[in-house]
């Protein structure tokens, strides 16, 4: 049976949705703020950076998904804010910083900026998620109790 138009996607489906667009927005500014085109990543030179491709998004899309888990399944919302709330905060300051740069007539430093730890180094934020997903459950089970 064919599915009805305009239908809303059921909530089992809501985390991989939300892993494939946490993905592809959070590439797209990550090269629109460096002023790169985003189809660098499409068109792979080497092997080396299909495997960096493949890494950077695995590991996006691993974040969207656990932070639209988080909070459809489980209804924690910490993890979800805390995480938006450090990626908004690391892609203005690179902006910012980046835009100023460019605006002086410099090219901007090749130095580690707050988003390229989002963006590479996924792990920490990923586990910062869970950290605090495990945090808010035992607060909210602590506040049961009493």
């Amino acid at each position: 049976m064919a599915r009805p138009v305009g239908k809303v996607p059921e909530a089992k489906h809501l985390p991989t949705i939300g892993g494939v667009c946490h993905a592809a927005a959070v590439l797209y500014l990550y090269h629109a703020i460096r002023r790169q085109p985003v189809t660098d990543l499409l068109t792979p030179i080497s092997v080396g950076t299909v495997a960096e491709s493949v890494y950077v998004a695995i590991g996006l899309f691993t974040i969207g998904y656990v932070m639209v888990h988080v909070a459809v399944a489980h209804r924690r919302y910490t993890p979800l804010l805390a995480a938006v709330t450090f990626y908004v905060g690391a892609t203005y300051t690179s902006w910012r910083d980046i835009q100023s740069a460019l605006d002086s007539g410099v090219e901007p430093l090749l130095t580690i900026r707050l988003d390229a730890i989002y963006v590479y180094w996924w792990i920490f934020p990923l586990t910062a998620i869970v950290l605090l997903w495990v945090l808010e459950d035992l607060a909210r089970g602590i506040v049961r109790r009493r």
